[in-house]
């Protein structure tokens, strides 16, 4: 399922990047995204994996295609959209400073025991850490 976007995207890539992306154009259209040659040296972008939500999808096109210019991963459509998902994912989880309450911390930890690393993001950060009962006492000076 497609999102089309209200107002399309011109992506430029790097010249080196731009036949890659030419030529695995089709893997694109696989993933999810309605992707066109535009100009001499872009490409203009209608519609993309229909899971961004809402006002996220500049942000998340942005950081997809800097990562398709700058890390070089596979362009099978597999993996496009893999990328893309981790991505939209990232940006839309809970981050430092946002407040939950315990009802919903509850929740999110019984999602995160349920997959099949819950000890890292997908970019390999810790989730969770082990603090043992004496480390516990020299942070609070109680030993």
């Amino acid at each position: 399922q497609q999102k089309m976007l209200l107002f399309p995207s011109v992506i430029t890539p790097p010249a080196d990047m731009y036949h890659r992306i030419e030529e695995n154009i089709e893997e694109f259209v696989k993933a999810g995204f309605d992707i066109t040659p535009f100009g001499e040296d872009s490409f203009k972008l209608d519609a993309i994996p229909g899971f961004v939500p809402e006002k996220w999808e500049s942000v998340v096109i942005s950081e997809f295609f800097d990562e398709v210019f700058n890390k070089g991963f596979s362009l099978k459509s597999e993996d496009i959209q893999k990328r893309f998902l981790i991505i939209t994912a990232c940006r839309m989880a809970i981050k430092e400073g946002d407040s939950i309450d315990e009802k919903e911390a509850y929740w999110l930890f019984k999602e995160l025991l349920k997959t099949d690393e819950p000890g890292s993001c997908p970019h390999g950060r810790p989730t969770v850490l082990l603090i043992d009962e004496n480390t516990l006492d020299r942070f609070f000076l109680r030993k």
